[in-house]
């Protein structure tokens, strides 16, 4: 897969194991400042990987879980195509919005995803020593709508190597240790389940900053599923199959700032 240099790193540590994402700051500016503000405000801590469609991709980034919530770190971003970044490989990281507005939740590729291209921003790409991960991930069971039974979560998301580093600024370090509340009082007899058989997650602990970053957005009715196509020609990373549209709500124009968002506990 010929991709150009990254610069920048995040580990993601989820319930079915650890992998990290490198960036391309320098091809996607806008998508990847966006993510790396919402890293650092560990938005993403809590987050269900919603959906699971084989061999397409997996989405998050919805502290709901329901995939019609959301936020933008400043305002909701556009779309930034670029000729070095194409869907043509399994652990692309890419922004899930629609009408070339784009907020928090992400998906990552499970294969060639070339009916992507121009809708969506490739902002990252899973390091090759994780794949095995998302595989683990992408073998869940899920519902006709790819819907989890038992959703993988997205336990953290830490910035290893920030190459953005005014977003490190001290105002926004204050900022982000005042976002980051103690767990509501009911919420302190913790309910730790094991998923997968692997890691504990304390759901008591998660569901507070859920709920602080859930704000009002209108339903999204997921597609239904699509008659069956002519399978399209080959493309390097495998055959893909009839894609599945990402499912976001549909973004305003303007959202304001996610300090202000974030304000409202």
């Amino acid at each position: 897969m010929d991709l150009p240099p990254t610069k920048g790193r995040v580990r993601v540590v989820s319930s079915v194991g650890t992998f990290h994402i490198n960036l391309f700051p320098v091809h996607a500016p806008k998508a990847c400042r966006n993510f790396l503000g919402l890293c650092l405000r560990h938005y993403y801590d809590g987050c269900p990987v919603w959906r699971v469609i084989k061999d397409q991709f997996l989405q998050t980034g919805d502290p709901t879980g329901e995939g019609t919530g959301g936020i933008a770190f400043e305002d909701p971003i556009e779309t930034e195509p670029h000729p070095r970044l194409k869907f043509k490989a399994a652990g692309l990281v890419c922004t899930a919005g629609e009408d070339n507005m784009h907020e928090s939740q992400f998906m990552i590729t499970l294969g060639a995803m070339k009916s992507l291209q121009g809708r969506q921003t490739i902002f990252g790409v899973v390091s090759p020593e994780s794949i095995g991960v998302l595989q683990a991930m992408s073998s869940v069971d899920v519902d006709d709508d790819g819907r989890p039974a038992n959703p993988p979560v997205i336990l953290s998301i830490d910035v290893v190597d920030n190459p953005m580093p005014e977003l490190g600024a001290a105002g926004l370090d204050a900022e982000l240790k005042e976002d980051v509340a103690e767990p509501d009082a009911e919420a302190q007899d913790s309910v730790v389940v094991r998923i997968t058989g692997q890691v504990d997650v304390d759901f008591a602990a998660i569901e507070p900053l859920a709920k602080r970053r859930r704000h009002k957005r209108k339903k999204v009715v997921l597609p239904q599923p699509e008659e069956e196509k002519p399978a399209p020609e080959a493309v390097e990373g495998g055959n893909e199959t009839t894609p599945a549209d990402p499912v976001v709500p549909k973004a305003k124009t303007k959202l304001g700032r996610l300090k202000r968002l974030t304000a409202k506990k």
